[in-house]
């Protein structure tokens, strides 16, 4: 870690590479083993019931976003139900997996999940020139195996891990093989299918690629619009019911939910500190009518970084970190799961030559995102995660705002990401 004034390119990439990695994998251990540790406790010895004795959701209720998902999508085309999962996009996709059983698409959806971690792990993690590779192979297994969003996201069987891979496919076209005509393809099907992706257009614009910026903002339109079609045929529904019904799910139902105290646990937006302050202060009933004042507040934050990423911050992996971020964080609802996709700005940020003298707390911030900090329950299964996470973050971008201004005139230099190596 540097101590001058400036950001400067390292003499030394892969032992500063080496060093942020180590950092890392160390407080990745000592969370996931000690937050174990402390559940196994309280569970096996106390007798603690959930959340106590585990840092993952209720253990009889596992796998159950990807079995409730399933069943929706073979009801929609049976008849038998009317609820659509997420986008029409999500739907189709999650109608394709019911051509096998259950536990076979469940395997298949884990499995590509798991392909695009271990492969963005092996490929742009661990792979430091003169790493020995019994060493690769244990960070492998620490950073894909022990890290609590991974973790989180199987536990659930949420198609979050289909839109990690999506997005991962978009960062890697983008930023590692310069395709960025087949990086807006990746972007696009992730957008389609939970939208909130589509923040990373931002990326196009302020690399001033307009053109790209439009074909993905149409070919996300078109992704809708075929995939409803698609579904009306199927079920013998019209389009617009199809399209209500995906309206009722993203906006009816997630809006009653995220009024409940249920929406806090395991959740790490500013809408949860809001959400969990009412009711600690007895004041839940006011919560329909903060919905809008929220929402013009974290489009006006969104709108600001979003100007910040295109006309001030010329470093690529903050760039990408600052709308993750704004991805995590603005939302109403956003479960631990979402966190799969620090795993990005992260990947970016290992890769670049660019030095800082806040490289070693940009890996603990990181790193604390990436293990349960679940130590102290607050009420019912909220536990103080909910508020560490949203200050780690905020914490996050502060940071890269203020290494912009005191860096000064370097942060215009060209970018200094590192593939090489890859």
């Amino acid at each position: 870690m540097t101590t001058g004034p400036d950001t400067t390119q390292s003499k030394n990439p892969p032992a500063q590479k080496a060093n942020r990695l180590g950092l890392l994998v160390l407080i990745v251990v000592v969370g996931a083993w000690g937050s174990t540790a402390f559940h196994y406790v309280q569970g096996v010895y106390h007798a603690r019931p959930y959340p106590l004795n585990t840092f993952l959701f209720l253990p009889h209720d596992r796998f159950m976003d990807f079995f409730n998902d399933y069943w929706r999508a073979k009801g929609f085309l049976s008849g038998s139900s009317s609820v659509i999962s997420y986008t029409p996009f999500a739907h189709l996709v999650m109608t394709v997996f019911t051509s096998w059983r259950f536990v076979t698409s469940l395997y298949v959806a884990s499995a590509v999940f798991l392909a695009a971690v271990v492969f963005m792990i092996w490929r742009f993690y661990v792979n430091v020139p003169g790493s020995p590779v019994q060493l690769r192979l244990l960070q492998l297994f620490i950073l894909a195996a022990m890290t609590y969003p991974v973790l989180f996201v199987l536990d659930r069987g949420n198609q979050e891990m289909l839109v990690f891979a999506l997005l991962f496919g978009f960062a890697y076209f983008y930023y590692v093989k310069r395709r960025p005509w087949v990086a807006v393809i990746f972007l696009a099907a992730a957008t389609a299918m939970k939208i909130y992706p589509g923040v990373f257009i931002v990326l196009l614009i302020a690399d001033r690629r307009y053109r790209e910026s439009v074909v993905m903002a149409l070919t996300t339109a078109f992704a809708w619009l075929a995939s409803a079609s698609v579904l009306a045929l199927a079920s013998h529904r019209g389009l617009l019911s199809v399209l209500t019904a995906s309206r009722a799910t993203l906006v009816g139902g997630q809006g009653s939910y995220m009024l409940t105290l249920d929406s806090v646990g395991h959740r790490h937006t500013l809408w949860s500190l809001v959400t969990l302050r009412a009711y600690l202060t007895g004041r839940a009933q006011a919560l329909p009518g903060l919905i809008q004042p929220y929402g013009l507040a974290c489009l006006t934050a969104f709108l600001l970084i979003s100007a910040y990423v295109v006309f001030v911050e010329r470093e690529q992996w903050k760039r990408f970190a600052l709308l993750t971020v704004a991805m995590l964080l603005l939302p109403y609802l956003s479960a631990s799961y979402n966190l799969i996709h620090l795993f990005l700005p992260l990947m970016l940020f290992l890769n670049t030559r660019r030095e800082s003298r806040f490289d070693s707390v940009y890996t603990v911030l990181f790193a604390l995102l990436l293990v349960p900090l679940d130590y102290i329950v607050i009420v019912s299964d909220v536990s103080i995660s909910t508020l560490f996470y949203p200050v780690i973050m905020i914490c996050l971008l502060v940071l890269i705002v203020v290494d912009r201004l005191m860096t000064g005139s370097v942060a215009h230099e060209p970018d200094a990401l590192d593939f090489a190596n890859a």
